[in-house]
């Protein structure tokens, strides 16, 4: 690590003792791009593979603290600040070498941490928490600016800063003690910003091997780290009222801006920075490299939903989405922005939630490795071939190296698919995925794309049609979430729960409506698009609501659970609008007598039969004044005629590629 370390800072081979604390990245020297250094990651990746080494490294923490001192080096290198006036005039070639680096040293981030993977005992376990502990230690004092000064060409530029963001109408009648969320102060669109952040994915790995201790224990390593910080580093500082909760925060805030950096890209916000940015976003996306980039801060996304206030990151998520107006109401369009750019940035946000909730690879604490890594590619390959049969070579490229890497690989994809021979001298043999496995396939997965996310469900409705003889337009996908049984994360889904969400789904049902209005250059299919979205994610908030009604209480404002309930929101709380004061339920109601969203008619009917089970006296009490075009619930199917799919979504694309 020392020979990486100097020949990254001064490009010459140095000893320990050559290693000076205070050195950068020596970008300019050509260091960086020097093939020497190439052979001593493959080297280091060597000895990782050591079990002696392993066992060093897991039982002396010098190890860790000079590994996190490299990973140090290039954290946060190549930051991006969105070009507003003109394009960029001069793209430097700078990027590549950065990701080429950053594609080593997330290697070694995976590599390095898997020496504490393996807890076999209770000695294991404390190094484990001791090597969380000490890396959120040096993340959180990166991430707060104290080393500003010494990495004057990454991203951060000054000391984290805090702002008052007012609680919404829900919350405020939830909670009386507190009217506000106290959270980071960053806009994306102006900020400084960088894909690389090579501390935060070596503390994603470290908390995913330790994702089988609870929820309170994983908090608490990590307060008692902010804690250190709070005490040793900032005591003294400028800013020592800087609480625990806060510190923890900043930590998740870098992988949200990144999040919504993604959004406003693909919105096509940031096309003046030119192709560099978009090649960046390729290298971090792309299927050989997410894994150990992309995922990563996905993960941690999801930790901070665990270890942090959900309400309080939610409003996090909201306001780096810069959509902090929409969900009180006020649909104007920011200084900037365009009407098209807000509607895809809140698509991708609500995106983003849904995926924050079904992704749950790295989340489950299962006792058989295997078992776990044989689901998790089964379900890869059936991603990969959902759409055609593919050859041997094009679906090793879909997949990432972990999966390609297994020996159980060739097992998992006999199970899955069927092997076509070649039919002639110029042919290649192909894998079709078997029926049976196509509800194995979510359409919407992180890395499909708008039309990928339309087929996918298409030929699942299709699929289920055929199985169970239904009208393929009147079949709803429900996504089969793995149950997450114990361990640190199995209050993932809370922040579905609280009032926040509830008033986030209130506003973009309400934004649906009165799209015509407010929005006039939107056309209705791109807000159809939006809405199937939204409809989805009530359906994913309901079937995480685990607070079904209880007889014994007629007033359901007198549950103490009451409001950590989405369905009890949805049926009980109302919000004026610009026509009404209206629950979510009618605003439900509104869209399904809306002609233009007669395709969402499956979805709604599906959603209040869950309510309906959920809580029969709530959801009688809600819809005693309600009409909805449906037939009694209970019946197996709505009464009202949907349009053709298919017409949908040939007239949706349409409307994609006039855009």
């Amino acid at each position: 690590m020392a020979i990486l370390y100097t020949f990254l800072t001064t490009r010459q081979v140095g000893e320990p003792h050559d290693v000076h604390p205070n050195a950068t990245l020596s970008i300019d020297t050509g260091s960086v791009t020097n093939r020497r250094l190439y052979h001593f990651f493959l080297d280091l990746r060597y000895l990782l593979l050591s079990e002696h080494v392993k066992r060093r490294i897991r039982s002396e923490r010098q190890y860790l603290m000079q590994f996190l001192d490299l990973v140090k080096l290039p954290q946060g290198i190549c930051p991006n600040v969105r070009a507003v006036e003109a394009h960029v005039e001069y793209e430097t070639e700078g990027w590549i070498g950065a990701s080429i680096l950053m594609r080593e040293i997330n290697r070694l981030c995976r590599l390095f941490c898997e020496a504490f993977r393996t807890i076999e005992s209770e000695e294991d376990a404390d190094n484990l928490v001791d090597a969380i502990a000490t890396t959120a230690y040096s993340t959180m004092i990166n991430s707060l600016g104290l080393e500003r000064l010494r990495f004057v060409h990454a991203e951060i530029l000054d000391f984290v800063r805090f702002k008052s963001v007012p609680f919404v109408e829900f919350e405020k009648d939830a909670f009386q003690k507190v009217t506000h969320h106290r959270i980071v102060e960053f806009a994306v669109d102006r900020g400084s910003i960088s894909f690389h952040h090579a501390l935060h994915y070596t503390l994603s790995w470290l908390l995913e091997y330790g994702r089988a201790m609870s929820p309170e224990k994983m908090r608490d390593v990590l307060i008692r780290a902010a804690q250190m910080v709070r005490s040793q580093r900032l005591a003294n500082s400028p800013h020592p009222y800087l609480s625990p909760d806060d510190i923890l925060l900043t930590i998740f805030d870098y992988p949200l801006r990144v999040c919504a950096w993604l959004a406003q890209m693909k919105a096509g916000m940031w096309v003046r920075n030119g192709l560099s940015l978009r090649h960046q976003m390729s290298q971090y996306r792309a299927v050989t490299t997410r894994e150990m980039a992309f995922y990563r801060d996905i993960f941690l996304l999801q930790t901070a939903f665990v270890v942090c206030d959900p309400s309080r990151f939610l409003a996090s998520l909201i306001d780096r989405f810069g959509v902090g107006d929409w969900m009180r109401g006020n649909y104007v369009t920011r200084p900037g922005y365009e009407d098209a750019k807000h509607v895809d940035i809140l698509e991708e946000m609500v995106h983003l939630m849904i995926v924050l909730v079904t992704d749950r690879t790295s989340l489950s604490c299962m006792n058989d490795e295997d078992s776990t890594q044989n689901s998790i590619m089964a379900r890869d390959i059936a991603h990969a071939l959902c759409f055609k049969p593919l050859s041997y070579t094009d679906l090793t490229i879909r997949m990432n190296d972990k999966s390609g890497e297994s020996g159980n690989f060739q097992e998992v994809l006999a199970e899955v698919a069927t092997f076509r021979p070649p039919e002639g001298m110029n042919d290649t043999g192909t894998f079709e995925l078997k029926p049976d496995y196509l509800d194995l396939v979510d359409p919407y997965c992180t890395h499909y794309t708008k039309n990928q996310r339309e087929e996918a469900e298409n030929l699942y409705k299709q699929w289920m049609a055929k199985k169970t003889g239904k009208d393929a337009a009147s079949i709803v996908f429900e996504p089969k979430l793995r149950v997450i049984r114990s361990g640190a994360y199995v209050g993932l889904s809370n922040f579905t729960q609280t009032p926040l969400f509830a008033q986030v789904i209130h506003h973009c049902l309400d934004y649906c409506l009165t799209a015509k209005t407010v929005t006039k250059s939107i056309t209705t299919t791109r807000i159809e698009t939006l809405l199937h979205l939204v409809l989805h994610t009530i359906l994913l908030a309901t079937l995480e609501d685990h607070a079904f009604e209880d007889d014994t209480h007629e007033n359901l404002a007198e549950r103490s659970d009451s409001t950590q309930s989405f369905v009890y929101h949805a049926l009980c709380r109302t919000k004026f609008t610009r026509t009404a004061e209206i629950s979510i339920i009618g605003l439900l109601q509104n869209v399904s007598t809306v002609p233009e969203f007669s395709s969402c008619g499956p979805k709604i009917r599906h959603i209040l039969k869950k309510f309906w089970q959920m809580r029969p006296k709530a959801y009688a009490a809600a819809t005693i004044a309600l009409k909805f075009p449906y037939d009694n619930i209970e019946a197996p199917s709505p009464a009202g005629k949907t349009e053709s799919e298919l017409e949908l979504k040939k007239k949706q694309a349409l409307d994609r590629q006039a855009r």
